[in-house]
C-alpha cells in the first residue's frame, strides 16, 4: 500500500512540475508530448530555413506595403515603374503563400518517431481517445440476450 501511495505522490510531483497546474492533467500530457517531440525530433534544417524564409518575406511585404501607396500617388514616378512596383508586391504575396504551403506540407509530413509519440499520447490522453466513442452505454443489452428473472 505504501508503494502505491509513494508512486502516486511521485506521479503528482512529475505532472505538477511539467505543467505547473495539478488540476489540468490534459495540459500536462500535452506539455509532456511537446517536450518529448522537441527532444526526440528536433526541427530539421529544412523546417528552420522555411520559417526563416517566411519571416523574411513578411518583412519584405511590410517594407513594400508601407512605401507603395506613397510611391503610387507620386507624380514623379513613371507608370511603368508603378506597374512594376505593384507586380513586385503581388509576387511577394505569392511567395508568402508558397512559403506557408511548404510549411504546412512539412508539418503534415511527420517522421516515424513523431507518429509513434502521437499515437501513444492519443492512447493516454483522455480528450482524444477514439475508443470511448465506440463503446456502448453500460446498460446496453444486445437484442440476442434474453433477460429472465427466476422467482
Amino acid at each position: 500500500m505504501a508503494y502505491f501511495i509513494g508512486l502516486l505522490i511521485l506521479l503528482v510531483i512529475v505532472f505538477t512540475t511539467l505543467s505547473g497546474d495539478i488540476l489540468s492533467p490534459s495540459k500536462s500530457i500535452d506539455g509532456l508530448k511537446a517536450k518529448i517531440t522537441e527532444f526526440m525530433d528536433p526541427k530539421t534544417n529544412k523546417e528552420i530555413s522555411t520559417e526563416k524564409l517566411s519571416s523574411e518575406i513578411d518583412s519584405i511585404i511590410a517594407l513594400i506595403g508601407e512605401t507603395t501607396p506613397d510611391i503610387l500617388k507620386s507624380s514623379n514616378i513613371s507608370e511603368k515603374n508603378k506597374t512594376n512596383l505593384t507586380k513586385l508586391l503581388e509576387t511577394a504575396n505569392n511567395a508568402k503563400i508558397t512559403a506557408v504551403q511548404i510549411q504546412n506540407i512539412e508539418s503534415q509530413d511527420s517522421g516515424l518517431l513523431q507518429s509513434i509519440v502521437t499515437n501513444i499520447s492519443n492512447l493516454i490522453s483522455p480528450n482524444n481517445n477514439a475508443f470511448d466513442k465506440d463503446l456502448p452505454d453500460p446498460t446496453h443489452v444486445p437484442p440476442q440476450c434474453k433477460l429472465v428473472c427466476d422467482k
